[in-house]
């Protein structure tokens, strides 16, 4: 035969064994994982000689109306549960069995001869490691009212409810986040980041009854009192990000998360300053002169070259002349170059002009505006 069940007990009514007591877990105080002991008990006479505890041998015994503890270690268990006089004389019956364990995370108690087997299986909720047992009482297992459990004998049996509170510290509070810098006036927090440069961004808790805080921004972490200092790289791409905030008391934490809008920022540099294309003959194509761009923005960016033309005196060499190329690709002043320069990213493009024949000789000078457009 073979009865299983969950924080329970199951057995036919002619059967009169069962397990009533379960010290699974005692701690250190009470001699650790090798002063683990059950309690069973019978109502009528019978022999344990060919029973064993989860596959293992314990001491052949007659029970009969009695509770009897089952210890994996008698001297210890007399030490820590008993008079701890070296002599087992407790008033109840202590076999040993030296060989069990019980798991603390949760296990089973196989009480069985190969016919007749008696099964529970217990979670770690009670009694682990606070010098309780859990003990079968009222139809239901339960927590043990007393340290050390009821070993050899019954619990009593109160006539009011059992009431239990576990009484917790609150959680830390967080009154309030401010982020700084708040750069617009629209709902929400809007950061504009510096070209070229990164972006200072504080970060401060107003917290109570707290140990520490912890902020995390990008995988950045700061351990803190009160307030944090991040610097943001001026590349990032724009979008929102979320800021983490914990705040610990002991081993609770209150965490919360907040946001900023990262803006974008379309910003650019170059150099030289100034092309000299030297002496070009009418109606000839002058070289090439480079122009270095450096993005500063966080927004992939093409460009876009504009000019009132060359002058010298009133005679003048128009836009439409100058050309600029990249990548092997030329476009008239005025057109879109796709450059798709990316953020914190270097590159160049080519300035050429096909001078007219209709043009007087001297020099020529003009303006050149260049402009980054979002790619």
């Amino acid at each position: 035969m073979r009865w299983i069940i969950l924080l329970g007990l199951i057995v036919p009514f002619s059967f009169a064994l069962e397990i009533t007591e379960v010290m699974y877990n005692p701690g250190s105080e009470l001699g650790g994982n090798y002063n683990e002991w059950v309690e069973v008990y019978s109502n009528e006479e019978i022999d344990l000689g060919n029973y064993k505890i989860n596959g293992r041998n314990f001491d052949d015994i007659i029970i009969n109306n009695e509770h009897l503890v089952i210890a994996e270690n008698t001297d210890k268990f007399e030490e820590y549960f008993g008079n701890n006089n070296s002599v087992l004389d407790e008033g109840y019956r202590i076999v040993d069995s030296s060989s069990f364990s019980l798991d603390d995370n949760g296990d089973i108690v196989n009480l069985s001869n190969g016919i007749n087997e008696i099964i529970i299986n217990y979670s770690n909720i009670y009694g682990n490691g606070n010098g309780k047992s859990i003990e079968y009482f009222n139809g239901s297992w339960v927590e043990s009212l007393e340290v050390k459990g009821t070993p050899g004998r019954e619990r009593e049996n109160t006539e009011g409810l059992i009431i239990r509170l576990e009484v917790i510290e609150d959680l830390p509070d967080i009154f309030s986040i401010e982020i700084l810098p708040d750069e617009s006036d629209q709902e929400g927090i809007q950061i504009f980041p510096e070209a070229g440069k990164d972006k200072e961004i504080t970060v401060r808790v107003n917290a109570s009854d707290y140990d520490s805080i912890l902020i995390e921004l990008d995988n950045e972490i700061a351990n803190t009192s009160y307030e944090a200092n991040f610097s943001f790289p001026y590349y990032k791409e724009p979008g929102n990000y979320s800021i983490n905030i914990s705040v610990f008391k002991n081993d609770l934490v209150n965490s919360q998360t907040v946001s900023f809008e990262y803006m974008e920022l379309i910003a650019f540099d170059f150099f030289p300053n100034e092309l000299n294309f030297n002496q070009v003959k009418k109606g000839k194509l002058s070289g090439e002169e480079y122009i270095n761009l450096e993005n500063k923005g966080n927004t992939i960016l093409d460009f876009s070259l504009e000019s009132e033309g060359l002058f010298n005196g009133e005679s003048m060499i128009n836009s439409s002349y100058l050309e600029y190329g990249y990548d092997g690709n030329w476009s008239l002043f005025n057109e879109i170059l796709d450059v798709n320069l990316g953020p914190d990213d270097f590159d160049e493009i080519q300035v050429r002009i096909n001078v007219p024949n209709n043009i007087n000789i001297g020099t020529y000078s003009g303006i050149i505006n260049l402009f980054g457009i979002r790619g």
